[in-house]
């Protein structure tokens, strides 16, 4: 599965057939080691999409905007440092300066 739909039609899986690099299934990591694999399969083919700009959206950080982000609103509105602590952060970064 690609994006949530079928990239060709389901048959039975034979590991060591279809995937030879992973480790045997008596080694008891198989699913995992399989699950990464299809990771790096989806992120490499999710990168040449977005290159050949057929994605509507990309992943990763936004281009800045000049808008808060949700977290910098969310931080500024409930992390606010009292006046206590801005006086003391103050005080701090002067004698560093100094």
């Amino acid at each position: 599965m690609r994006f949530g739909q079928f990239v060709s039609e389901p048959v039975l899986w034979e590991q060591q057939r279809i995937e030879p690099e992973l480790p045997s299934p008596s080694s008891g990591s198989t699913l995992h080691a399989l699950a990464l694999r299809w990771l790096k399969d989806d992120r490499e083919f999710r990168k040449q999409e977005e290159v050949a700009g057929r994605l509507n959206r990309t992943r990763g950080a936004k281009p800045d905007t000049g808008v808060p982000t949700d977290s910098e609103v969310f931080y500024k509105k409930h992390f606010r440092p009292r006046a206590s602590e801005r006086a003391q952060l103050v005080a701090h970064l002067f004698q560093e300066s100094s």
